[in-house]
């Protein structure tokens, strides 16, 4: 009889308590055959000894779920899923028993850069028949992960990445184990290509591919390489204009292009980026009328002025690690930008100054900035 799967989730973050709800589900979405679902055996994985105990004193081991009831009197809709066996538990990485044990499904949920020195306390336990999920933001990960942990291409496993566009917070207080889901949203996820690998892969989907997608409220759709890469192109051109200027600016996202001037600095960020993605887009197989069709200029403009009014009273995950005094992930967002460009001999300036004053919150020259920070504080 084969053994039932065993999800481990790398970080404890907010996309990692959704993740973790919503594969506690026993019900799969309408329309799918047969209803019941059986959750895998399910293991957090933390660097913190202290979140194993935690969780272990909480009533059945659960997560919890807040969704707001009644926006004028702020009641809030509690929800706590377990495990039905009981098979969920928070495990600390450098657990010595757990050191033997083979990961099959691993999904990292951390921030960006905190990912290869997570990975790396874990890194024996992952062999060429694992599946490994990024749900992250940023660009380039992946090829980080394979030079610096998986150079070895026939013992590399094989790497699945997802874009998240549920919004997702911390619940105020914050509460452990648990998450505000302030609206619903789409997780699109794939097969990302190793063009290293001289060995074929199994074609045949894993239990990852064949299970998120019945989940009831994820929404989850498997795509190929191709619409993957768009998908994540489309993420990108949205984080690298609100997420650096909301942190700069210290607005809600609802604020962040509500000037001439700042409106002037996403045309900016957008002129420089559009030429990157689209070259990148051009050398993955992708047609280029369909290219210049959904990925020009305008298209980039308008996807991003859409999420932030469709986010209007949000701030932004750059701005509430800036105020946090937390490293943010600018370098993987608008620094890939730089990097990309670099590589095709295109010039970032606005994303190189973007990086620079948000890894100095907002301290050093601004060139290209000055207008659209004037009479800013730059206290922390």
């Amino acid at each position: 009889m084969p053994s039932k799967p065993h999800v481990h989730i790398l970080g404890l973050g907010n996309i990692a308590r959704y993740l973790a709800f919503e594969l506690l589900s026993t019900i799969s979405k309408p329309g799918i055959s047969p209803r019941n679902l059986h959750p895998p055996r399910l293991t957090l994985l933390t660097h913190r000894p202290e979140d194993v105990a935690a969780f272990e004193k909480r009533a059945l081991r659960s997560i919890w779920c807040h969704v707001l009831h009644d926006e004028a009197e702020g009641e809030f809709q509690v929800m706590g899923r377990t495990h039905p066996k009981g098979e969920i538990s928070v495990q600390f990485v450098g657990d010595e028993s757990a050191k033997g044990e083979m990961i099959t499904y691993l999904v990292v949920a951390t921030k960006a850069h905190q990912t290869i020195e997570a990975l790396r306390a874990v890194r024996d336990r992952i062999g060429r028949s694992a599946r490994v999920l990024f749900l992250q933001n940023g660009m380039g990960i992946p090829s980080l992960v394979s030079a610096i942990l998986f150079p070895d291409p026939s013992t590399r496993p094989t790497y699945l990445a997802g874009v998240c566009t549920a919004g997702i917070k911390p619940t105020v207080p914050p509460y452990p184990f648990s998450f505000h889901l302030a609206g619903q949203g789409d997780l699109i996820f794939g097969i990302v290509p190793d063009p290293d690998d001289p060995l074929p892969r199994s074609r045949t989907p894993s239990f990852l591919e064949e299970h998120l997608p019945r989940l009831p409220h994820l929404n989850a759709s498997l795509v190929s390489p191709q619409e993957l890469l768009k998908a994540q192109l489309r993420k990108l051109i949205v984080n690298a204009t609100i997420n650096p200027l909301t942190a700069l600016l210290r607005c809600r996202n609802g604020e962040v292009f509500g000037t001439p001037a700042r409106k002037m600095v996403l045309e900016a960020l957008v002129a420089e980026a559009g030429p990157v993605i689209r070259s990148l887009l051009e050398g993955s197989g992708i047609r280029k009328a369909e290219i210049e069709n959904e990925f020009s200029d305008e298209e980039l403009r308008n996807a991003a002025v859409k999420v932030a009014e469709a986010t209007a009273a949000n701030e932004s995950s750059m701005l509430q690690d800036v105020k946090q005094k937390r490293e943010t992930e600018v370098r993987w967002i608008n620094g890939w930008v730089v990097e990309e460009g670099k590589k095709r001999g295109m010039e970032c300036r606005w994303h190189e100054e973007v990086v620079s004053l948000v890894e100095n919150r907002g301290q050093g020259e601004r060139r290209l900035l000055g207008e659209v920070l004037e009479g800013r504080g730059n206290d922390d």
